[in-house]
């Protein structure tokens, strides 16, 4: 007897963990990805501080949705821990905010937010929320890259 319950305990533990571990494992999908009108860049100087000579926005919806493509699909980790530890690095030049609105003024209407390092690594919000929670599975150096030439942000 203790050895069907023990069994069963661990047939229930392994259903457990195993769906555990493909709830945090998603892949990023822009929402109301043929809404965006704007695409905004802001980075920081040497110093960590945010200027108008770090700042760029994009109005052309070519360059707009050839950005979404790079980004959209791509493997992530919901993990609130991760995505805390690695946004300290913000004000580190390099790394870059960029939202996509559906407003050219970037004020009211939808918001989405991606934060990309130089290292490769993304971050996403939640729909469209201010909150930031799903961290790229890995890091993707090449696509940051790509991005920075296709945008043309030099700083």
């Amino acid at each position: 007897m203790k050895k069907v319950i023990f069994v069963l305990s661990l047939g229930c533990l392994f259903i457990l963990v195993f769906t555990s571990c493909s709830l945090v494992n998603d892949v990023v999908k822009i929402p109301s990805r043929d809404q965006y009108v704007a695409l905004d860049i802001q980075g920081v100087t040497a110093e960590g501080a945010s200027s108008n000579e770090t700042k760029k926005i994009i109005k052309d919806s070519n360059l707009i949705n050839a950005f979404i493509k790079k980004v959209d699909g791509m493997k992530v980790i919901e993990s609130k821990e991760k995505v805390a530890m690695k946004i300290k690095e913000l004000n580190e030049k390099g790394n870059y905010i960029i939202a996509l609105s559906d407003n050219e003024e970037l004020q009211n209407g939808k918001l989405y937010y991606i934060s990309m390092f130089n290292d490769g690594t993304f971050i996403f919000s939640v729909s469209n929320a201010k909150e930031m929670k799903f961290i790229s599975e890995e890091a993707r150096p090449k696509l940051v890259s790509e991005i920075k030439e296709l945008l043309e942000i030099n700083f």
